[in-house]
């Protein structure tokens, strides 16, 4: 591109002003073009409709529950005891509605709701119409097209998660939170029965071990006994009977201990409460997304402006070439006012009305 330049080697102020008012239609119709399209594609797509749902995880298990039992376990020696899953963070539920197992279920779920003058009843495949040569194939679309359509926020100093889900539809927006909390509480409820089911089995072979090493312990004090009738009289065997009787304490309290923990992880087991708290239950939201017509006109005036002016000096660039056969300059400037002309005339460019 050559151009006049200052004495720093910028380019010409004068010169870009003169392009830019060369080409002032230009400028000034690519963005007006742009935003019209951008505003006509955005009024003829459907509206869409959010549903919004949030909700508070409740720990599978209470961490405090064998908070006694660590601390008489690490002082008698035993083994370590089963920890609390981690699965039971906002974090993790969050994730765990974008999983496709989850999604898969959410996809193949039948739905019924009022639909265009009648009733749909089907899948979220049906729903969309989605194509391919398989059912895996066209499920498997329809699973990632769902996966946009649901986010998901975590408030990290309430543990608050809150769900949306957008459609075209109202009641399938709904209908989709509420199977995906649904699917969530059912996967929360099995895991705590699950880990409840291990810890009991854990429980119940320490309560066993447990019972043994107390019986021992109750063995050694009355052997000790036996030998040794008048032990208060002597400080040494006073102390050796302190000493067992200690042993003893400690063992019935990891006895009781492993006893009632025992029975609340059989509690657990069978449960069926929910476990997840609802803040705020999925309705069916009365008006649609806003299409945000203004932002977007907006974006497009910008995008649109950018792309004139490059079009803009790069027409310039090329006119103000200054080729050896001057021929071609004048044979392009007549092509190209044969075409502006045509331009406002689109169907002669095809042929239509010319003489």
């Amino acid at each position: 591109m050559t151009t006049v330049t200052t004495d720093a080697g910028s380019p010409s102020a004068l010169r870009v002003a003169t392009t830019l008012l060369r080409f002032r239609r230009l400028i000034v119709v690519v963005p007006a073009i742009a935003a019209v399209t951008a505003i006509t594609v955005t009024l003829l797509l459907p509206r869409q409709f959010t549903a919004t749902a949030s909700f508070v995880p409740q720990s599978s298990v209470n961490p405090s529950r064998l908070t006694a039992l660590a601390g008489l376990s690490a002082q008698l020696g035993f083994g370590n005891l089963p920890q609390a899953s981690a699965f039971g963070s906002p974090d993790f539920y969050r994730e765990l509605l974008r999983t496709d197992e989850i999604l898969r279920l959410l996809v193949d779920t039948r739905y019924s709701f009022p639909w265009e003058a009648g009733r749909f009843e089907g899948s979220l495949t049906d729903f969309w119409r989605t194509k391919g040569p398989t059912p895996e194939y066209r499920r498997d679309k329809a699973v990632r097209r769902l996966r946009g359509r649901m986010s998901g926020a975590v408030d990290p100093r309430i543990q608050l998660v809150t769900l949306r889900v957008t459609s075209p539809s109202a009641d399938l927006s709904t209908a989709v939170l509420e199977r995906a909390l649904e699917l969530v509480s059912q996967f929360n409820q099995e895991q705590r029965q699950s880990q409840s089911a291990q810890e009991r089995a854990f429980l119940g072979a320490r309560l066993t071990e447990a019972r043994r090493e107390l019986s021992e312990a109750e063995d050694s004090v009355a052997r000790f006994m036996e030998r040794n009738r008048d032990f208060r009289n002597s400080p040494p065997l006073l102390f050796q009977y302190d000493r067992l009787q200690r042993e003893v304490g400690l063992r019935q309290a990891l006895y009781a201990t492993l006893a009632q923990n025992y029975e609340q992880s059989r509690i657990e087991e069978v449960r069926d409460t929910p476990v997840l708290t609802l803040v705020e239950r999925p309705r069916i939201p009365v008006r649609p997304d806003s299409r945000r017509l203004a932002l977007k006109a907006l974006l497009a005036l910008v995008a649109g402006t950018l792309l004139g002016v490059v079009a803009a000096f790069a027409t310039d660039a090329l006119l103000r070439q200054a080729p050896e056969d001057g021929a071609a300059v004048t044979d392009f400037e007549r092509l190209l006012t044969e075409f502006k002309r045509e331009a406002r005339r689109p169907w002669r460019l095809i042929g239509i009305g010319r003489a």
